[in-house]
């Protein structure tokens, strides 16, 4: 099959391009899909079986009767992260799509044609076993240049400086890649990477990540084409080994004169991060908090994309070391999923106005007895009922004001009180709203009336008797506070609790 190349006119001929059809895709490139094929397993949790993909035997301690394939042995605790796994309820009436991308040069001409293989598996009523169906097509086939892609099936333009506008406005991907196949796994042909060495790829080295790319599952158009192609920046990533940077994000790396300007962390950490080949969101996490630990990085990495803003938050107003948070975390056996818990954990602190900088409010011991805690005060401090029973009992409080000339004393009068008193004393009067408004407990505030709007004394009265009364940090008050208390309390009126 031969593609007709034109002029920018559409008047002339410059050149005959020969393209591959179904039915003339080379005999190595079919061994190739055949071979990635050949790595997957599938799991049937209804049956708790795995199985050889390409038979559709049962493995036999991790090893196909039929084919003989060897797989290595998977763990059920490590399905999720196991990358040759596909886990399937039922195998019957399965449909796995596998995209294949393969570089072919003709002279100076670069084409890249993204091969889709359906394989449809179902069980007839006729047969006891489950049969496999297997479609080859090839969806596009580019011609690579310098600024431009072409398909040429269709002779469709698409120019990386429109590629640009469209990303800025978030929509280049429905217009780049084929959404049909966003659920398959995407490989790539790395046989002929180096042959692009003489190509308009000349200055991307996009052959060095040869190695990655041979186990790489999930591979775009993007970072195929228009990433080292428009990006000087994809180079610099490659040269420092920075590869899973140069294929997902070489566009935040245009600008920095130096390496800290251009990474935002200090070049003593380039080692650690092409060790562990740094991902984009283990790298913002090195951004806000840089360090060392491989395990952490992944753990907050995974969840950047949600939880950024809260990270560059935590570091800049509590001082939390994320590095310390993990082994927190780690302590606390909070596993990965159990993560959001946490950020719920920190909004209700917030929310309740307690001293996040505090290392034993930011950590506290038994994390999920804490969540669990705090989550109980909030729903008390939402529950209006209760909040209008310490407004109604207030008014019945206020019998007992006291002032002199130094001092006042009156009621909490609400739910909103009893937090801002906890806040301002650094105390845990803010889980009293419960016990107020069911007259269990009666909350008083004592203030210097030089100094009315700061908390002075917290007071707490059970039966016409201060069972404590707290400055702040819960430090008791001087003799001369206690005279005046105890002088307030021979005059207090008792609340008569309603059965």
């Amino acid at each position: 099959m031969v593609q007709l190349k034109y002029n920018e006119n559409f008047d002339s001929i410059i050149k005959e391009i020969p393209i591959w059809s179904e039915e003339n895709i080379p005999q190595n490139i079919l061994d190739f899909m055949e071979k990635k094929e050949k790595n997957m397993v599938i799991y049937e949790e209804s049956q708790n079986t795995f199985y050889c993909e390409n038979c559709l035997e049962p493995l036999e301690n991790f090893i196909c009767p039929k084919c003989h394939q060897v797989y290595p042995e998977i763990l059920l605790e490590n399905l999720n992260t196991t990358p040759d796994m596909i886990i399937k309820d039922k195998i019957e009436n399965l449909e796995i799509i596998n995209v294949f991308y393969v570089f072919e040069i003709y002279g100076s001409d670069v084409i890249l044609y993204k091969i889709r293989k359906e394989n449809r598996y179902s069980m007839p009523p006729y047969l006891s076993k489950t049969s496999k169906q297997s479609k080859i097509e090839i969806v596009s086939s580019y011609l690579v240049e310098k600024n431009s892609l072409t398909e040429l099936k269709t002779s469709k333009v698409l120019s990386f400086e429109t590629l640009v506008k469209e990303m800025k406005e978030r929509t280049a991907e429905f217009n780049f890649e084929d959404i049909s196949s966003y659920n398959a796994r995407h490989f790539l042909y790395t046989e002929n990477l180096l042959d692009l060495k003489n190509t308009i790829y000349k200055y991307s080295r996009i052959w060095e990540l040869k190695e990655f790319y041979e186990s790489e599952r999930n591979i775009s158009l993007y970072e195929l084409t228009f990433f080292p192609l428009y990006y000087p920046s994809y180079e610099y990533l490659v040269n420092y080994k920075l590869y899973d940077l140069a294929r997902k994000v070489p566009y935040l790396f245009c600008k920095g004169k130096n390496f800290q300007e251009i990474f935002g962390v200090e070049k003593k950490y380039l080692s650690f991060m092409q060790k562990i080949n740094i991902s984009p969101y283990e790298w913002k996490v090195m951004q806000i908090c840089p360090m060392l630990d491989k395990e952490a990085l992944k753990y907050f990495g995974a969840w950047c994309d949600v939880y950024c803003s809260y990270y560059d938050e935590w570091v800049r107003v509590y001082h939390m070391n994320l590095k310390e948070l993990y082994d927190y975390l780690k302590r606390e056996e909070v596993e990965y999923w159990l993560f959001p818990d946490y950020i719920d954990y920190l909004d209700m602190a917030n929310t309740m106005r307690l001293d996040l900088k505090k290392k034993d409010v930011l950590y506290p011991k038994n994390f999920m007895e804490a969540h669990d805690k705090l989550y109980q005060e909030m729903e008390i401090m939402k529950d209006p009922e209760i909040d209008s029973k310490i407004k109604s009992l207030s008014n019945v409080l206020k019998l007992n004001y006291y002032e002199d000339e130094d001092y006042v004393i009156y009621p909490a009068s609400s739910i909103e009180d009893l937090i801002k008193e906890s806040q301002d004393q650094h105390n845990c009067v803010r889980t009293y709203g419960e016990k107020v408004a069911s007259v269990d407990s009666e909350i008083y505030f004592m203030r210097k009336k030089s100094d009315l709007n700061h908390s002075f004394v917290t007071i707490e009265v059970i039966d016409k008797k201060v069972v404590q009364a707290r400055c702040k940090y819960n430090e008791d008050p001087s003799e001369d506070i206690w005279k005046v208390i105890e002088k307030w309390e021979k005059n207090l009126i008792p609340v008569i609790k309603q059965k």
